[in-house]
């Protein structure tokens, strides 16, 4: 599943995204930074950094060697269930 890409409801937000990916900033701050600049709801900031190729890249890597990452997916998994933007396979969590 492809994740919408809402860049054209926020235009700066591409470049945002962007600049946060290259100053390596991590995801709970890139949230916050969306929210704030985007005037967003959590789960539409979400959204948008998942439409973004370079924190799709970012967020897979991270899913399955970072504990902290992989515990926040798993609670996405169980509050979320089909809605969530990750999937359980086997051992490893992926996202949609």
């Amino acid at each position: 599943m492809t994740m919408p890409d809402d860049h054209g409801r926020h235009p700066e937000s591409h470049a945002l995204l962007d600049r946060c990916l290259q100053a390596d900033v991590g995801w709970i701050e890139l949230i916050k930074e969306i929210r704030s600049r985007c005037e967003m709801s959590l789960p539409e900031a979400q959204e948008l950094a998942l439409s973004h190729e370079g924190w799709r890249r970012w967020v897979a890597r991270r899913l399955n060697i970072d504990p902290r990452c992989r515990k926040q997916a798993s609670r996405h998994i169980r509050d979320h269930g089909a809605a969530s933007f990750f999937v359980q396979r086997g051992d490893r969590i992926e996202l949609r």
